[in-house]
């Protein structure tokens, strides 16, 4: 019993701090502000308030059946049966000890009334002893000398022979030397045998015997088991309601510790659905934190099956993606600054020769402003180019009167023409 309330205490102890260490954690993880704490510790917390109320519910039962019950084991009525039944099956034993010794003085005294130790009176002992063997119903009457020869004796058939041959000249010697009487019990594998010796006076010698009388109690191995094992559950009643407080705490603790298991198996529970939800969260956020500084080469390994497998493995299609979006732009920008340096090279070159051809040349863009006014234009114009450049071509015209210009340029127009040539 005490290695079951120590066992209990220990595996309480261990439950109690395995799951402090989860919630504490927890605390400081939700106040340190961790990626998925709160998530976890609001589903930890649900998982508890959950099995608590009816865990504390089902411990207070339990408790209060286990106070009855170990009352009821041990109360004052039973203790009274189990008190009661081994006084009874005292006193049977008891019983039979009477039975021998009254029957035994019973017999002496008849024995020396009636004379029938002389030999003429043989006969008529030996009918005696029958009949008072008959009477008395015990298992058998010996009668001997003060010589410790047996005279006569009645033995009951029913009772094993193996029983009634047990050794009794040691309990005669004692009687005949010690002039009094004794009782003597003999063990035998079928039963008990209860022996009764009293010695017979003399009826010529005044304080002297002149026999003995040996009255045999037979007790059955059944009914034998019976009253030891009454007497042997009367004693373990008594230890065990000496135990009666520490059971009930054993009991307690036992309670407690399926209590605290239960608690310990909810919160355990909360942690590792928790952890399922969060760790992928915080890996999302982590990853998507090193996507936002440019690292767009993350991958988030996809252990569960379930939504969150789905969105993780969306996630990963998703910087694929990007990452191949960005590979693209970027070889698009590349190919767009080489073609950018192309055409730079090319109106460079374009804006050499127009320079330093000795034909003016005059462009204008589709929405009517000059753009081009080459150094020959200026020579024969007597114009500054810094003037037109920039500006409405029909504005520029008709400030400095070109109405030949004007009227080229609106046939150009008309005709949706790209460039003409003048001469002259």
């Amino acid at each position: 019993m005490l290695l079951l309330v120590n066992l209990d205490l220990i595996g309480f102890v261990v439950l109690t701090l395995l799951l402090s260490r989860n919630l504490i954690k927890a605390y400081f993880e939700r106040r340190h502000r961790l990626v998925g704490s709160g998530f976890r510790a609001k589903l930890v917390a649900a998982f508890i308030g959950f099995s608590l109320i009816p865990t504390v519910l089902l411990a207070l039962v339990a408790s209060g059946l286990v106070n009855k019950a170990v009352d009821v084991w041990f109360n004052d009525q039973i203790e009274h049966v189990m008190k009661d039944s081994y006084e009874v099956a005292r006193m049977h034993h008891a019983g039979h000890v009477s039975l021998a010794i009254n029957s035994a003085r019973a017999i002496s005294h008849e024995i020396f009334r009636e004379e029938l130790l002389l030999p003429e009176q043989r006969d008529l002992l030996v009918a005696a002893i029958a009949r008072k063997r008959a009477e008395y119903a015990t298992a058998g009457i010996e009668v001997f000398s003060s010589k410790m020869e047996t005279l006569t004796k009645s033995l009951d058939p029913e009772v094993p022979v193996a029983v009634l041959d047990l050794p009794i000249g040691q309990l005669v010697l004692q009687v005949i030397n010690g002039k009094q009487e004794l009782t003597s019990v003999q063990e035998a594998q079928t039963g008990r045998l209860v022996r009764a010796g009293v010695p017979i006076a003399s009826s010529i010698r005044r304080g002297e015997i002149d026999g003995v009388v040996v009255v045999d109690a037979y007790v059955p191995e059944s009914l034998l088991g019976k009253m030891e094992s009454i007497g042997r559950q009367y004693t373990e009643y008594k230890q065990m309601k000496a135990m009666k407080n520490p059971i009930k705490a054993g009991a307690y603790l036992l309670v407690a510790v399926i209590t605290v298991m239960i608690l310990f198996s909810a919160t355990w529970f909360g942690f590792y659905v928790a952890r399922g939800i969060t760790v992928p969260i915080q890996r999302l956020a982590e990853a998507t934190e090193a996507i936002a500084q440019g690292d767009l080469s993350v991958r988030i390994e996809a252990k569960a099956t379930d939504e969150i497998g789905t969105l993780v493995e969306s996630f990963n299609r998703m910087t694929a993606d990007l990452q191949s979006s960005k590979t693209k732009v970027e070889e698009a920008n590349v190919s767009l600054r080489q073609s950018n340096l192309e055409l730079d090279r090319r109106r460079a070159y374009i804006e050499t020769v127009v320079d330093t051809i000795a034909a003016g040349l005059l462009s204008i863009d589709r929405q009517g402003i000059i753009t081009t006014f080459n150094p020959s234009a200026e020579r024969m114009l007597g114009l500054w180019a810094d003037r037109f450049r920039g500006r409405s071509a029909n504005e520029v015209f008709k400030e400095y009167k070109l109405d030949l210009f004007q009227s080229v340029y609106d046939r150009m127009l008309v005709d949706q023409r790209d460039n003409i040539a003048l001469e002259g």
